[in-house]
């Protein structure tokens, strides 16, 4: 053992998942107009398609991230409260 104390702290913990959330509306508001309507020309079909394909992947990472945030709050939360059983329990101190 390092001799280095650690200790869980659930406001970095959310302070860590805001920083994943940030932006992250800006950045998935990718938008590309379609250009096969109403008159379709050769290409225009493809890039529509790219464009709903780049669309529909952003908003499957903006999903992911957001999970990931409320994933990283709970861990840091379920941390806290462990470290301070542990606390009360092998050393008798720590928040009731």
């Amino acid at each position: 053992m390092s001799g280095e104390e650690k200790q869980s702290n659930s406001v970095a913990a959310s302070e860590e998942a805001q920083r994943i959330l940030s932006g992250l509306d800006g950045y998935c508001s990718f938008s590309m107009k379609d250009i096969s309507d109403p008159v379709p020309v050769q290409g225009s079909a493809v890039h529509d398609e790219l464009g709903s394909s780049i669309r529909s992947s952003l908003e499957s990472w903006k999903s992911l991230l957001i999970s990931d945030a409320a994933a990283i709050e709970q861990t840091g939360l379920a941390f806290n409260e462990v470290d301070g059983s542990l606390a009360r329990g092998l050393l008798g101190v720590g928040d009731e």
